[in-house]
């Protein structure tokens, strides 16, 4: 869904945060001309030492802010209302200690020139921050978030037959049984009632929680009636809750066991992902761990008690494995 951006009350919800830095004035020395000279300059630099100062950008006056807005598309006042919808007017945005009213510019120059900006220069310094704000605000604006909403729609639908681009290199051009994960060999995962396909072209990670799942199948079909495990392939897109960003988690598994009132069905997302994907990745974890309690289901069918939820990721070692055989045996095992 698209970011309503309504908790942005100001400049600070996109991390804009003075002073900023404007580059030397281009003063600090002087031509001379002699008049009988053919027109040669000479230089003469200044005896006095360069120094920094700040300034408060609404102290150059609301005509040179005025005019240095109208000059770019991003600071007509429609267009920051979409960045800003708290903003009442383009009065507000140059005089409001949120907005411009609060921004501070450190200019180096020499200590006359800085006692005597003039109006071309307070111009071009004012450009440079709208500048230096204008990409702030494009660099950290987040368009779109993920919806806490989860809508109902049949399995068929979305799991359908694909024809799949395999890379030849690598795990990926592995089928099971030619797999290099070590044991493999010795599970006939087409006669797996509960995978939902007869062979398995993933990751070595991928390919060792297969072979967890079915280490666990005979403590699954203690708790649950049936259990499925899907491979995800562009039919389920999850959308981070704060940022939007998207991402299909590996596999869902669907697990269901019948009550005296009502059946329970758990839906997880399991993301396999090896130790070097992980600094990158971590953010997904972050939000599988927020599904469970922050989704919100419609109703699916009376009579069924249905969650959906995330794990951490899976490994086939260390801490990364010991997180998610904890969480499973709680969410799933344990139910």
């Amino acid at each position: 869904m698209r970011n309503p951006r309504d908790g942005v009350a100001g400049l600070d919800a996109y991390k804009i945060e003075g002073p900023f830095a404007y580059p030397n004035l281009m003063t600090g020395r002087v031509t001379e001309a002699s008049a009988f000279g053919g027109g040669q300059l000479t230089l003469k630099p200044s005896s006095k030492e360069p120094v920094s100062r700040d300034f408060k950008l609404a102290d150059f006056g609301r005509t040179i802010l005025g005019f240095s807005m109208d000059t770019n598309d991003f600071f007509h006042f429609a267009n920051l209302r979409t960045y800003f919808p708290q903003l009442a007017s383009a009065s507000q945005f140059v005089t409001s200690d949120t907005y411009l009213g609060g921004v501070t510019v450190s200019v180096r120059g020499l200590p006359d020139d800085l006692d005597n900006l003039t109006a071309r220069q307070k111009l071009d310094i004012t450009h440079y921050v709208l500048h230096q704000i204008e990409s702030g605000v494009k660099r950290e604006s987040v368009e779109y978030i993920g919806t806490k909403d989860f809508k109902p729609y049949p399995i068929k639908d979305r799991f359908t037959d694909k024809v799949l681009k395999l890379r030849i290199e690598g795990e990926t051009g592995l089928s099971w049984t030619e797999s290099n994960v070590p044991g493999l060999d010795q599970i006939d995962l087409s006669g797996k009632d509960w995978h939902a396909y007869d062979d398995s072209f993933g990751t070595d990670q991928e390919k060792h929680f297969i072979k967890y799942m079915h280490d666990q199948e005979a403590r699954l079909r203690d708790v649950f009636d049936d259990f499925y495990l899907l491979r995800n392939e562009k039919a389920v897109k999850l959308y981070d809750f704060d940022t939007g960003r998207a991402f299909e988690p590996d596999f869902v598994l669907f697990l269901r066991k019948k009550g005296e009132d009502a059946s329970t069905i758990l839906q997880l997302f399991i993301e396999p992902k090896g130790d070097h994907l992980r600094p990158q990745d971590d953010w997904k974890q972050d939000f599988l761990a927020q599904v469970k309690a922050k989704a919100r289901l419609e109703m699916v069918f009376q009579g069924r008690d249905y969650t959906v939820l995330g794990l951490p990721f899976f490994n086939d070692t260390g801490q990364t494995n010991i997180d998610f055989k904890s969480a499973f045996e709680t969410e799933a095992l344990d139910a």
